[in-house]
Parts: C-alpha cells; sequence; structure tokens
C-alpha cells in the first residue's frame, strides 16, 4: 500500500474517494452488560451520538456502509444507512481483534470500488482503528497521530489511485 503526504493531494480532483472509519458510539460498559459481548447495545448518549453522526459527517453521498459484526457498531450506522437508502453491511474485517493494516487496505479497495459511488463509512473498534492509526503514522499521512479515536469519532481518509493521500481525525459528536 502506498501513501502520500497530505500536502501533495489535489482534493478537488473528481477522482478522490472519501472513507470514514468510525469508532461505535458509546455503548454500555462492559462491566455492567452480562450478556455475550457482541450483542451488547449503545447507551443512551451512544444512541444520541449515532444520531448526531447522520449531519455531522458531511459527506456529499454514501456509497456503502459498512460495519463490524457487533451491535453497537451495526447501530451506530444504521441511521447513516437509512438516510442513504442503504443497508447496513456486515463487515468482519471490522470486527474487535481484527487487523487494522488489513481493514485499511480493504476499505480502500472498497472505496475505489465503481459499483457504489459516493463515500464508505465503516464503523469498527478502538483496536482496530489503532491499527489503522499505527499504519497511517507509519506513512507520514498522519504527522501528529492521535492514541485513540474518541467513542463516535473517526477518521476521514480520502483516497486517490489506491492510495491513502490524506487523513484527518473528525471529532465525537457531543
Amino acid at each position: 500500500m502506498r501513501f502520500h503526504h497530505a500536502e501533495r493531494v489535489p482534493l478537488s480532483t473528481p477522482d478522490v474517494h472519501t472513507c470514514l472509519v468510525l469508532r461505535h458510539a458509546v455503548a454500555l460498559s462492559r462491566s455492567s452488560w452480562r450478556g455475550d459481548d457482541m450483542v451488547r447495545p449503545l447507551s443512551r448518549h451512544g444512541e444520541h451520538q449515532a444520531a448526531a453522526l447522520v449531519a455531522g459527517l458531511a459527506v456529499a453521498s454514501v456509497g456503502r456502509v459498512l460495519a463490524s459484526p457487533a451491535r453497537r457498531c451495526i447501530a451506530t450506522v444504521t441511521a447513516i444507512a437509512e438516510g442513504a437508502d442503504l443497508l447496513v453491511e456486515i463487515a468482519p474485517f471490522l470486527a474487535e481483534g481484527s487487523d487494522g493494516l488489513v481493514a485499511l487496505k480493504r476499505l480502500v479497495a472498497t472505496s475505489e470500488s465503481t459499483e457504489h459511488p459516493g463515500a464508505v463509512v465503516a464503523c469498527t473498534h478502538g483496536d482496530v482503528l489503532v491499527g489503522v492509526i499505527d499504519e497511517l503514522a507509519e506513512s507520514g499521512v498522519l504527522v501528529e497521530p492521535p492514541r485513540t479515536i474518541q467513542k463516535g469519532g473517526a477518521i476521514r481518509l480520502n483516497i486517490v489511485s489506491g492510495t491513502v493521500a490524506a487523513a484527518s481525525i473528525v471529532p465525537a459528536p457531543k
């Protein structure tokens, strides 16, 4: 995978593809949840964050919505998918414990697909995002990378010709 520094990217080019990689919104705490972690739901605050994401993402059009199989990830992006008249696609490569580099490569390829034009919105977990951040930092795309992304926050990727050309952090909605 190749990367370029942000200052070299002509962002007005129509060949720039956008991918928003979200960390799921705030869920009920692991310690208070007695069931299977895969079905642990969003908290009330997380539900409000998920609703706020629809307006806060600022993408012209959404072409695909992907999520980890975890209920909290699916719930985070359901309103986005509904607003774009799409279904949430379950993507096991976004599951908790997955390799961040593998997830990044798959998202770059998915973002450049002409089958579903528009931005790709993908929801995953903090550990996967740490792997994505590490890869973007190592490649020089994120010069001052955060240690993690807040729940409900995202990394916005601009992708050109199979290359992550720029990345920026999108703060979580309040």
